[in-house]
């Protein structure tokens, strides 16, 4: 991740997404805990959005759900 800058990476399972794993999620874990499966610190309930969906509604979205603040 710090590699890449990604700081989030799906989770599919037969095509289907099922989660998100994010640096976030990663603070629960020890050093030495890196073999647990990802499921197990993942975010599962994830919001998502289309394409064709503006920023203007994304963002409302977001706000609704607050998933980001007000300034």
């Amino acid at each position: 991740m710090n590699r890449t800058r990604h700081t989030g990476y799906p989770v599919i399972r037969d095509g289907v997404l099922v989660g998100i794993v994010t640096v976030g999620d990663l603070p629960n874990y020890q050093q030495g805990e890196t073999d647990r499966p990802v499921g197990e610190c993942m975010t599962k309930d994830v919001m998502t959005t289309s394409p064709d969906q503006t920023l203007d509604e994304v963002l409302r979205q977001m706000a609704e759900n607050s998933s980001i603040t007000s300034r």
